[in-house]
């Protein structure tokens, strides 16, 4: 189904809701943490949050992780972090020692986002 969804199908499976907007960029303005943990892989979230947020939707998260293989994602204590290359729609097998605003991160562990992310909001 992710391979099938594109901009053209979106308006069939979201709702935009511009309270959801208002309220994510109110956050980010009160300078909370803000981060995305999905399942889905990067092209899937891509298409689906411009249509709801805007092309700049990625500019309100502070870590951003895809294929996250959830609940493994939760359970699991070592799974590293992967650079997720958007060019090639592939992971990057670089080591992940910190995760940093404006990267795209896939798979890791809960242990590893605490570890990380030193200013995760505890």
């Amino acid at each position: 189904m992710h391979k099938m969804i594109d901009d053209n199908l979106m308006p069939k499976y979201l709702e935009k809701n511009n309270s959801l907007n208002t309220f994510l960029n109110r956050l980010k303005e009160n300078n909370k943490k803000m981060f995305l943990i999905t399942n889905s892989p990067f092209k899937f979230v891509d298409c689906g949050m411009r249509y709801m947020m805007g092309k700049d939707w990625n500019q309100l998260f502070d870590v951003i992780i895809v294929k996250a293989g959830k609940p493994k994602f939760f359970n699991l204590k070592r799974r590293p972090f992967r650079h997720y290359d958007k060019e090639s729609d592939s992971q990057n097998w670089t080591k992940v020692s910190s995760l940093e605003r404006g990267n795209i991160y896939m798979e890791g562990t809960v242990y590893q986002l605490l570890l990380y992310w030193p200013t995760f909001p505890l």
